[in-house]
């Protein structure tokens, strides 16, 4: 046994490597190239290797068929090699069967595998009679063959694949939106949201998942909801608690016309549920048509029953408006009758006014630009005038025209009854207190003067005003008498 040759055995691997150009291999090895010549073909590497031409996990049943003529360029590819990257995936029932994709009868390929708009390829099955570079011979086995898909490929395979989804059901609709980055069009997602919300019967349950799952969406087209609301025809109770229910506010500049009659009194009360979901006030009210008739709802002192906050405060204006019109007696924005307004009013007045303005604050971005505005704003700038006239806060100086014709009148008077009592006329109240000696002839004659000219005044705004010496003489005058009452002295 000594004698016996010792044979060293060595395992060498040799690599095939695959050309996608050509559809051939060629071999990479450590070993003399021209000892794998020499002793091996192309079909002791390509024949019983199964491996090579295994078809990818999910794909079965393959039909082979031979590239067409019109394939200008393609790339040759090993079954074992591939597997999907895009998100629309497409195969043809005829040619083989492939899990997890839309089968498509007219499709021109086995399969297809799309990424984008314009980036997919199509495959087909092939069988071809392969080489080896530098090896004799030659072995036929399956592989694929691809080339890029057309735009209008693509667009045609992703309208098919929708096709077969309803889009009425909600989970459905995402997998239409799961192949937005395969759609040219920018409006992808809202066209299919939008499609659903329309089709499917149970709208608050979708719009509940999409307030959740697409919340910015739903923030962002709050103009497309309106639009579903409307072409669903729901009615405004409908509208209101579905909205409030997500939480939301929605313009609704389409939704007012929509529902608007036509009838102002219904209308308002559309107009009120609406404001409490709307974020665009303004618009809203112009786009029903009813900024004059809130202006008119004030203006008559009308009031309903309300429960937005604007509305409310429309209420409460119109209600403050009738009542210092009532204490004024005022007719028209510039006829008024101050001769009756008592002391005892001052406080109701301040309070009245005051409520009016912060009511009007609140309640007229909605009434700007209704032709009637300026007759409201008129009767406003009077009753601020006459509202100044008996405020405790205004000195007698800083009133002008008619305002501090009213003012001194009645501050002479309230001083004088503050220390005569009474109820007579103040021509006879006057004549008394100069007799009293409470005032002198002097200021008796300026009273009687700034009586007239106060009974004026306290009709009108349309009054000639005072030169400034006359003004300041009378100021003087009141002023005098009030000092004088508050130390207990005689004129």
């Amino acid at each position: 046994m000594d004698d016996e040759p010792q044979v060293l055995c060595r395992k060498k691997h040799i690599d095939l490597q695959f050309d996608e150009t050509s559809g051939d291999f060629a071999f990479d090895t450590d070993l003399d190239p021209n000892f794998i010549k020499g002793y091996f073909t192309a079909d002791d590497f390509l024949g019983k290797n199964e491996e090579l031409s295994a078809l990818p996990k999910g794909m079965s049943s393959p039909e082979y068929t031979v590239i067409p003529e019109e394939w200008e360029s393609y790339r040759y590819q090993l079954p074992k090699d591939f597997s999907f990257k895009g998100k629309l995936r497409a195969f043809n029932p005829k040619n083989c069967k492939v899990e997890d994709a839309t089968p498509m009868d007219s499709l021109r390929y086995s399969f297809v595998d799309v990424l984008g708009p314009e980036l997919g390829r199509g495959y087909i099955f092939i069988r071809k009679k392969a080489t080896v570079l530098g090896l004799k011979g030659e072995s036929e086995f399956g592989m694929l063959v691809s080339r890029p898909l057309s735009k209008s490929e693509i667009s045609e395979i992703l309208s098919h694949v929708i096709s077969t989804f309803d889009s009425a059901s909600y989970e459905e609709l995402n997998s239409i939106l799961s192949l937005k980055e395969i759609s040219s069009e920018e409006s992808y997602e809202s066209k299919w949201i939008v499609n659903h919300l329309e089709k499917t019967g149970d709208l608050i349950a979708s719009l509940n998942s999409l307030n959740k799952d697409k919340k910015k969406w739903m923030q962002k087209e709050t103009a497309l909801l309106e639009e579903v609301f409307c072409r669903r025809n729901l009615n405004t109770e409908e509208t209101v608690k579905i909205i409030s229910g997500l939480g939301m506010k929605l313009p609704c500049t389409k939704l007012g016309p929509h529902l608007a009659t036509g009838d102002n009194q219904k209308d308002l009360e559309i107009l009120d549920r609406l404001l409490t979901i709307s974020n665009s006030k303004g618009i809203l009210v112009a786009g029903m048509n009813l900024k004059n008739a809130l202006v008119s709802a004030v203006l008559s002192t009308d009031y309903g029953d309300f429960v937005s906050t604007e509305l409310i405060a429309l209420n409460a204006l119109s209600k403050s408006f009738g009542r210092l019109r009532a204490i004024f007696a005022i007719k028209s924005a510039t006829e008024y009758d101050l001769s009756k307004v008592e002391e005892s009013e001052l406080d109701s007045i301040s309070a009245e006014y005051n409520s009016a303005n912060k009511s009007l604050s609140v309640v007229s971005p909605l009434l700007a630009g209704a032709d009637n505005l300026s007759e409201l704003q008129r009767y406003m700038d009077l009753i601020q005038n006459l509202a100044e006239i008996y405020s405790k806060d205004v000195p007698l100086e800083r009133l002008n025209g008619y305002q501090f014709g009213v003012g001194v009148r009645r501050k002479m008077e309230s001083l004088l009854r503050s220390k005569l009592h009474g109820t007579d006329k103040l021509d006879d109240l006057i004549e008394r207190a100069a007799k009293n000696k409470v005032i002198t002839d002097i200021e008796k004659e300026t009273f009687h003067k700034i009586r007239k000219f106060g009974n004026g005044c306290a009709h009108t705004e349309d009054f000639p005003a005072l030169d400034a010496k006359q003004k300041k003489a009378w100021v003087d005058a009141v002023n005098n008498l009030e000092k004088r009452l508050k130390k207990g002295c005689k004129a």
